[in-house]
């Protein structure tokens, strides 16, 4: 009789950031979008921000966002610039950045790493689960924190201003 299944493995590779004990030396970083439901034609000049750089050190968890209006490689770049050259943040160049594979992270981003000597580590998609579980959690709560804000927001307007009344007429 032989065996149909393989054997389960001995040893599975996964990413263990409970060893990492010095702080900013490993950090994950994601770019989350803001799903916004007004009309942004309506609005005056202020900025509109469509989008959460969102950074977590792994060793001491802390995290941090800064808001951008765009996905380009040249603003996330200055957003990185400004939240590790800030001397009140407690986030310093890692020696190791995590992030996807987008590329908002190529480019401008990947200059001012090679300039700060440090190591950025792209992970694919089909082990971000396990690779970027951290960053991910965060924006799952993040996201939740954010949002359940603006939709009870919404759901104090008068019926005819509701913005996701037209999704359910459909």
């Amino acid at each position: 009789m032989y065996q149909i299944f393989q054997p389960s493995p001995r040893q599975i590779p996964y990413a263990n950031y409970s060893k990492i004990t010095k702080p900013n030396t490993v950090h994950q970083c994601d770019l989350i979008e803001i799903p916004y439901d007004i009309d942004t034609n309506s609005l005056d000049d202020d900025l509109i921000f469509y989008y959460v750089l969102l950074v977590i050190d792994c060793a001491t968890r802390y995290k941090d966002f800064i808001f951008l209006t765009s996905k380009s490689s040249e603003e996330v770049a200055e957003a990185f610039k400004s939240k590790y050259n800030n001397p009140d943040n407690p986030l310093n160049w890692p020696q190791l950045l995590q992030c996807d594979e987008g590329c908002e992270f190529m480019g401008s981003v990947t200059l001012i790493i090679d300039e700060y000597n440090i190591n950025i580590r792209r992970i694919k998609a089909h082990f971000r689960h396990t690779s970027m579980a951290i960053v991910d959690h965060y924006a799952g709560l993040f996201e939740l924190r954010v949002f359940k804000n603006q939709y009870t927001i919404e759901f104090l307007l008068p019926t005819g201003e509701r913005c996701r009344e037209c999704e359910w007429e459909l």
